[in-house]
């Protein structure tokens, strides 16, 4: 309680917290292990990707799309779990039969910070790896 906030004010009670850990992660998430559950062509149904590890929610969401084989992107909508172990696609417009790649910025982490390219304690000045890589996942809609 001897110990002062942001502020400047001396806490007014004597605070605890605690916290668990797990064994040590040090294996990056691996794109080519998920599994893709695809959806029916002429439909509107979600592609599913479940990833087997927790990944970061907000940067699932905002580090995966879906391009046709031409590179074009599919308009849609994503959604995760509340685990972050599950992502959901929506596509705007019914599924065409064909080619699909799911493309997925490298930054994307798992919970421990490890991203695809690279663990958390990397030193990054040590590794010329680069952290814009887009790694692949093709799936076929029938």
């Amino acid at each position: 309680k001897d110990l002062q906030d942001s502020g400047g004010n001396l806490l007014k009670h004597n605070f605890t917290k605690k916290f668990f850990t797990g064994p040590r992660d040090s294996v990056s998430p691996d794109e080519q292990a998920w599994t893709i559950d695809t959806p029916e062509a002429k439909t509107k149904e979600h592609l599913k990707i479940s990833f087997n590890e927790s990944l970061d929610h907000v940067l699932a969401e905002n580090t995966i799309s879906v391009s046709d084989v031409n590179d074009s992107e599919v308009k849609g909508k994503i959604r995760v779990n509340d685990y972050g172990t599950i992502l959901y696609f929506l596509p705007d417009v019914a599924w065409k039969k064909g080619i699909y790649i799911v493309q997925i910025e490298s930054r994307l982490e798992d919970l421990s910070g490890n991203n695809l390219d690279r663990l958390f304690d990397t030193d990054v000045a040590q590794t010329q790896r680069s952290s814009t890589n887009i790694h692949k996942r093709q799936f076929e809609v029938r």
